[in-house]
């Protein structure tokens, strides 16, 4: 409970001077922890309502009764930044701040306020993960449940130390909290044991509290030691409990599939007879974090304050081993001390920054979390006018600021019309806003509204309520009114189907396509064409099932030489080309709006001539008719009303030369190719 009163009225030199400023407020623009803690240094400010033209503050004198006040300064006309700490009390302290302020016309405001300091206290923190431990070879995702309750709640942080937490940020206001989420493991080794954390965090503006979820992830592992022939290998601690293993007669003894997670004790002995020797071995691990690092809600403040700001959570010890901490380094702000909250949490008291500032927190020199230290709470807000997109009939930016300018995320601001409802607001960066009105609103274009931002004050610790921190704007309405429906008008009736769509169930799709070509064969002939073909898709398996047919021109050639008896040697081409008429089936593995990847497989019908021409004579020459298989993989993307596609083609398979051979000359080869095509589907 805050009390208040007043040990001296303001001494002013006349009824005038005494209508220019109200009665004098504390509040808290930063983080802290207002708590007998003797640890935490809480910015705090003295704020003069000062009316109109009033006299400024020209210095101030503030003590304490108990505790420490230090970094008095004048920081506005109005205004009085100081530090304050409580002296630690178990049952917490009442203070006196005695307060002298000498304006600028020489008149002086005294006053006094009495402060009950209560100790520090804890909210209460509920976690709950469903399913509690995991399998390696089949894990699920994680159902994340945490609640927080306590008076004036500051917020509540929850985190994981691997994986992706998703689902709805944390609802509630006042003395409860919650949020539920789930949590999608990251990828975990089979065959090594794995433990995953989520930690929940919540504050109150005296005390925090945190709570960890632990999920281990059992695993079946190797185990392999040398021991002497005629003894055993046992495991104490594995979840199946493996059968003894007897060493062989080299004694290197293995035992499989001894499911393990890293919280259980595990040990592992050499029995020979009733004798028990104790073994070490090693055990693989998978995804195991150093730790985790957490922001205490409502103290990631760059405010010059110092109190606990960060969590910090490493994880249970492996097999039941001791609990060693790792060495805790601090970048960006400096680290005072740390709290012990329980074994495996500590709580970073660090000396924070006046300016904005990253903080990164190491366990043994590896980063366990990252912590972005924002300006302190904004005391002003502007609103200014910014074009409307489709869909809007109004759009205004809103930045909330600090006294000294700097652009803040606390608190959010409140935008709303002129007697009308609230605004929706989208954060686009650090402390700035854009606030929009639907293109359903009311109105003409042109028609000028009113908006208003409002800013909540700074936290009261004691003295008179301050007002709403406030901003308006008048802009004019975009675009056009939405449209009047008569009354009792029948709905419009649904739009006919498109030609060729009419009538019940799925249709055929029936399209046709032009393609180039070009490849070689793996004999090193180039070859190159071009076809037009018809495709048929099957109304099944969503329009995925597709049969092709269609006719290709494709000519390929090849220069060589060739050496007679007499020494002499002759260029040659060998050449051939011909029409191929291809049947295949194809299925889109792939398929969306704008893209489909599809796997053709069939055979072509090739009516072909091949020859060799030496130096323009033409020694052997000849025609046939045959078949040769053919496979693909085509990439169609969305181009107009049809599609632009690229394929990569295995053809001729089972086909070569030997039907072109003349009793001159003997032809062989293989005419198995690889070759791109390029084209352009079009639907009908």
């Amino acid at each position: 409970m805050i009390r208040r009163g007043l040990l001296l009225a303001a001494l002013l030199a006349s009824s005038t001077a005494e209508a220019q400023f109200a009665p004098l407020t504390v509040v808290r623009p930063g983080g802290g922890i207002l708590a007998a803690d003797g640890v935490s240094v809480v910015p705090m400010q003295i704020v003069l309502q000062v009316r109109d033209r009033g006299p400024r503050i020209r210095s101030a004198r503030i003590v304490a009764s108990e505790g420490e006040i230090t970094g008095t300064r004048v920081i506005g006309p109005g205004r009085v930044h100081f530090f304050y700490k409580a002296p630690e009390r178990r049952r917490g302290v009442d203070e006196i701040f005695d307060v002298a302020l000498t304006l600028s016309d020489g008149n002086t405001v005294a006053e006094a306020f009495t402060l009950s300091i209560p100790a520090a206290s804890k909210p209460q923190v509920e976690l709950t993960v469903d399913p509690g431990e995991l399998l390696a070879e089949a894990p699920s995702s994680i159902r994340v449940e945490a609640s927080a309750f306590g008076d004036d709640l500051e917020g509540l942080e929850v985190q994981a130390d691997h994986g992706r937490l998703s689902g709805e940020p944390v609802s509630g206001r006042g003395k409860t909290l919650g949020r539920t989420a789930t949590l999608e493991p990251p990828e975990l080794p089979p065959d090594a044991p794995s433990h995953l954390m989520v930690v929940a965090v919540a504050a109150t503006g005296v005390g925090y509290a945190v709570k960890v979820g632990d999920v281990p992830v059992a695993a079946p592992v190797r185990l392999s030691v040398e021991i002497p022939p005629g003894s055993r290998l046992e495991v104490n601690g594995a979840k199946n409990n493996p059968a003894p293993v007897p060493a062989p007669a080299d004694g290197r003894t293995v035992m499989e599939d001894v499911e393990v997670d890293l919280t259980s004790p595990l040990t592992v002995f050499e029995v020979t007879g009733r004798k028990r020797k104790q073994l070490s071995t090693v055990v693989p691990t998978g995804v195991v974090s150093t730790g985790i690092a957490v922001p205490i809600p409502g103290q990631a403040v760059a405010d010059g304050g110092t109190g606990p700001t960060v969590v910090v959570v490493i994880p249970p010890p492996t097999f039941g081993a001791p609990l060693f901490w790792p060495d805790i380094e601090v970048e960006g702000a400096t680290l005072v001390r740390t709290e012990d909250v329980g074994p495996r949490v500590k709580a970073l008291v660090l000396a924070r920054p006046l300016e904005p500032k990253t903080v990164r927190v190491l366990l043994d020199e590896q980063a366990v979390g990252t912590i972005e230290l924002g300006a302190a709470r904004g005391q002003s807000v502007k609103l200014e006018s910014l074009p409307a997109r489709s869909g809007e009939r109004l759009a205004a930016s809103v930045v909330v600021t600090t006294p000294e300018g700097d652009p803040t995320d606390l608190p959010t601001p409140k935008v709303r019309l002129e007697g009308g409802d609230a605004m929706p607001l989208e954060r686009v960066a650090v402390g700035r806003y854009r606030a929009t009105l639907p293109a359903g609103y009311p109105g003409a274009p042109g028609t000028e509204v009113e908006v208003v931002a409002e800013l909540p004050p700074l936290p009261k610790v004691t003295g008179a309520p301050l007002e709403y921190a406030q901003a308006r704007l008048r802009t004019p309405l975009a675009g056009p009114p939405p449209a009047l429906k008569a009354k009792d008008a029948p709905p419009p009736p649904p739009p006919p189907p498109p030609e060729g769509r009419r009538g019940h169930g799925p249709k055929l799709k029936v399209g046709a396509s032009l393609h180039g070509s070009f490849g070689g064969t793996l004999g090193g002939m180039l070859m190159f064409g071009g076809g037009l073909m018809g495709e048929v898709r099957l109304p099944i398996l969503d329009e995925r099932l597709a049969i092709r047919v269609g006719a290709e021109y494709v000519r390929g050639s090849k220069t060589g030489r060739v050496t007679f008896d007499d020494e002499r040697r002759l260029e040659t081409t060998t050449t051939v080309a011909g029409f191929l008429f291809p049947l295949d089936v194809g299925f889109a593995v792939l398929k969306s709006e704008s893209f489909e990847l599809l796997v053709r497989a069939g055979f072509a019908l090739r009516a072909e001539r091949g020859g060799i021409d030496i130096q323009g004579d033409t020694p052997g020459a000849g025609s046939r008719l045959g078949f040769g298989g053919r496979a693909s993989v085509e990439g169609a993307l969305g181009v107009g009303s049809g599609a632009l596609f690229f394929g990569a083609m295995v053809d001729g398979l089972g086909a070569d030369m030997s039907g072109f051979s003349t009793p001159q000359v003997t032809l062989d080869g293989s005419l198995l190719n690889l070759r791109g095509d390029v084209g352009y589907r079009f639907w009908f």
